[in-house]
């Protein structure tokens, strides 16, 4: 999982010291990937569990290439990421509930959307013998399971 760092994106403001410090203190942290436990069902049949998938197509292994998807979704949309992270701090530090729940959901889905788009498929295209394979030139897709399995934790100071 990709954490998002809530204190990271408040760096540029107005009152850094009185932002940060109040952040500190709400100790919490969303994070994004593939959870354990859920299988992967390729279209050749094969099971895989879809956090350790993520894990191999994230970082790479011997036949296949990096695709660090998390990371580059979350990177290519960090202003609005951002921006809703401040907006749900912001709403914290004023006294009322923080809906964090709103932000990993809006995480998830921007880095769904990457990931369906063609970005690899410019930049780390498939092989042809995947191609072959899967009967695709789309990366990181064959059936979508892993794709849809993509969701968020809300982590805070009591988990």
């Amino acid at each position: 999982m990709v954490s998002l760092n809530i204190t990271s994106m408040f760096k540029n403001t107005v009152d850094t010291q009185k932002i940060q410090d109040k952040v500190q203190r709400m100790k919490t942290k969303i994070l994004v990937g593939s959870p354990s436990g859920l299988e992967h069902a390729g279209k050749n049949g094969e099971v895989t569990e879809a956090a350790e998938l993520a894990k191999q197509l994230y970082f790479g292994t011997a036949e296949i290439p990096a695709r660090p998807f998390l990371t580059d979704a979350i990177e290519k949309n960090k202003d609005e990421i951002a921006d809703a992270l401040k907006k749900e701090a912001k709403r914290e530090m004023d006294g009322g509930q923080a809906n964090w729940a709103k932000v990993g959901s809006l995480a998830v889905g921007k880095i769904q959307e990457f990931v369906r788009g063609d970005y690899y498929r410019e930049t780390i295209p498939n092989s042809p013998r995947t191609i072959e394979e899967k009967g695709s030139d789309k990366p990181l897709i064959d059936t979508s399971n892993l794709i849809n399995a993509t969701d968020y934790i809300v982590k805070g100071e009591n988990d």
